[in-house]
């Protein structure tokens, strides 16, 4: 693989994890998945060059690295909220079942 084909595939990995970031923060669910295999990827394709032509890579490689960090803190935020709105739903149901379900008419 070339130089230039390895920078595409960076780049589209770049654009795949902003999409992913974009989708959390507008509660949609992300494919972690194919994000994982897209960074595996891209992760082999640069490991495959000669060293000297995988360092201009770099600073690419870091900000793809950079926002996989703010992407897991916001699937931290999310999952944190998604837990604590469960733990009060749960807390309502037993409340509900400790005084038999009753209902307001």
């Amino acid at each position: 693989m070339t130089v230039d084909a390895v920078a595409a595939q960076l780049a589209e990995t770049a654009a795949l994890v902003a999409h992913a970031r974009a989708s959390i923060g507008e509660n949609h669910p992300i494919d972690v998945a194919t994000l994982a295999q897209r960074v595996d990827a891209a992760c082999k394709a640069i490991n495959a060059l000669p060293p000297g032509q995988a360092k201009p890579l770099a600073p690419k490689l870091m900000a793809i690295y950079d926002d996989l960090g703010v992407l897991v803190e916001a699937v931290k935020r999310e999952h944190a909220a998604l837990k604590q709105a469960m733990g009060a739903l749960d807390a309502r149901r037993r409340a509900q079942s400790a005084y038999g379900g009753a209902r307001r008419s």
